[in-house]
């Protein structure tokens, strides 16, 4: 189980973000912002290795970011 910190959590709020969409070697899942706690959502991954890739889904456009992933992780 690994945990991934959101660092811009100011950006959820100002783009509304209502939910994310995560994919990796064990499968996909969604999370709704209420879900997340201290900027942090918790996944289960098969090895510390593994590719993990996300999104942002934004409410008020309907429309979803372009995915970013464990390889090449937005600063």
């Amino acid at each position: 189980m690994s945990s991934y910190f959101l660092s811009e959590s100011n950006y959820f709020s100002v783009f509304q973000v209502d939910r994310l969409h995560i994919k990796h070697a064990g499968g996909e899942q969604y999370f709704e912002m209420n879900e997340v706690q201290d900027n942090r959502i918790t996944i289960n991954i098969l090895e510390e290795a593994d590719l993990v890739e996300g999104r942002l889904h934004y409410r008020q456009t309907d429309s979803w970011s372009p995915w970013g992933s464990s390889d090449s992780p937005v600063s």
